[in-house]
Formats: structure tokens, C-alpha cells, sequence
């Protein structure tokens, strides 16, 4: 465990190892799920030689916090930075990528904001982006349910192991429904300050995160070095997509290292 950005919240925080690592890559996870689906990625980077830090967001997975929730806009970039330095001071030689997938896709992206330049490169997938659904009504404690499985995967089983997960949150409040969408308006005033080199990966049919946003975001990333890649009937998950994941995974791969050499 590592304490979070906020004192007294400490978060769930694992690191994996390799042989002659010539990279690190943080991956930053989405909403209601937990880094521990993110082991078969994990595992290529490894056999790929690259270090590997994964964390459980607060109020997710094994990480404390009051479940589901979030307080404020500055959480999760500032959570994520601290894993971030962590890599960046075990491997000070190596040069250090951050990968996130929709709201670990929208933490990434505002880490971008926020901390120009602390990473060497970033992979956003199906991020939760600059637009972000109507405004739920009710009490900022209240929760309401958790009904992302509908929109993650065209393949059934991934779809019912996401809800058969115990880790996974079946439901979220009010007010983490809130912050995001005051996030989502931060940041779509402060694309332009986005200039490290970015990756962004899309599902065309992604049931939960609309693929004209992200073409939207990448339109107004004044970044240099910038690509855009849209996967054809692909859903939200593409890093879970059995058609295609590992050519995805690929891609990936192909791009970190074009940027650590």
C-alpha cells in the first residue's frame, strides 16, 4: 500500500519486475474495475521487457477510500502522479510511459494537463474524455447502479466474467458521477496544454465512450507528436477484444519503443 494524494487514504499498489527493462509503464485503470484486469497486458509488457506499476484508483479494487467515490478533480491525476514518481525513482535511467483506459484514460489525459512532461509518452484507450453523459439528480452520497457491463465487450464471456468480478463495483455515487463531468469540462478547456507524445486507441462501436470524442480530442491536442488509431466494430474494451487485443497490444509496443530510443 502507498498513501494516496489525500492523507489517511492509502492505496493498493503493485509492481512487477523484469530482466534488462528498458521501459516503465504505469497503467492507470477505469471506472468500477480494479488493476488485476489488466494481467494479461501486464504480462506481455513484462515478457517485452518492461517494468510494469499497476494501482487500484481510490474507493476501487483493494485500494481504501469510501467505495465508488470521488471528492474533487484533482484526485486522480494527483493519485496517479505518486505511482508515477515511484517508477520514475526506482528506474531514474529508464523512460517511464503511462497507459490508462477510460477513466484511467481521463486520468492519464489530465495528468497530461497537470504534469507536462513527467512522463516520456502516453496510451489512452476509449477515454472518458470531454464529454460526459447528463446530470444525474440526488444526494452527492447516494449511489447509483454500475451499468457499464452493457457497452464493454462483443465477446459474452468477457462481458460476464466483468460482472461476475467481486472486486468490480456494482454501483457508484452521485457525486463521483458529478466530479468526473466538472473534470471532463476541466479539461476540455485545457487540451491545449497537452504537448508530451500521445497515443489515443478507440473502439468504433464502443457502447459507453462515443468514438467522435476522442476524434474531438485529438483534434485539439496541440501535441506534435500525436496518433489516432479507430478499430472498426471494436467496443469499449479494446485491450479485451479476443479479435484483436494482441494487435493491439502490439501497437502498443511498437510505439514505446519507437519513443525510447
Amino acid at each position: 500500500m502507498i498513501e494516496s494524494s489525500t492523507k489517511g487514504i492509502n492505496l493498493y499498489q503493485h509492481t512487477d519486475l523484469t530482466d534488462f527493462p528498458y521501459a516503465n509503464i504505469v497503467i492507470a485503470h477505469g471506472l468500477a474495475e480494479h488493476s488485476g484486469r489488466y494481467e494479461t497486458l501486464a504480462n506481455f509488457f513484462l515478457a517485452h521487457h518492461m517494468n510494469v506499476y499497476r494501482y487500484d484508483q481510490r474507493g476501487h479494487g483493494k485500494s481504501e477510500g469510501k467505495r465508488g467515490d470521488l471528492t474533487n478533480t484533482d484526485e486522480l491525476p494527483d493519485d496517479c502522479k505518486i505511482v508515477i514518481d515511484i517508477a520514475k525513482e526506482q528506474f531514474p535511467d529508464l523512460p517511464t510511459f503511462l497507459l490508462g483506459h477510460s477513466m484511467g484514460g481521463h486520468t492519464v489525459l489530465k495528468v497530461a494537463t497537470k504534469y507536462p512532461g513527467c512522463v516520456d509518452g502516453i496510451i489512452a484507450t476509449d477515454p472518458l474524455s470531454i464529454e460526459f453523459g447528463q446530470k444525474i439528480e440526488g444526494s452527492p452520497e447516494s449511489y447509483v447502479p454500475n451499468n457499464l457491463g452493457d457497452g464493454v465487450c462483443s465477446d459474452p464471456r468477457v462481458t460476464a466474467k466483468y460482472d461476475n468480478d467481486p472486486l468490480n463495483l456494482k454501483k457508484f455515487t452521485v457525486r463521483l458521477m458529478s466530479t468526473l463531468q466538472d473534470s471532463a469540462t476541466e479539461l476540455k478547456n485545457d487540451l491545449n496544454k497537452i504537448t508530451d507524445p500521445i497515443l489515443l486507441l478507440q473502439g468504433a462501436d464502443d457502447g459507453i465512450i462515443p468514438a467522435a470524442d476522442t476524434m474531438s480530442v485529438y483534434q485539439q491536442i496541440p501535441a506534435k507528436d500525436k496518433e489516432l488509431h479507430v478499430y472498426p466494430f471494436l467496443m469499449h474494451e479494446i485491450l479485451n477484444e479476443p479479435s484483436k487485443k494482441w494487435e493491439i497490444y502490439e501497437e502498443i509496443l511498437y510505439w514505446v519503443k519507437k519513443h525510447s530510443y
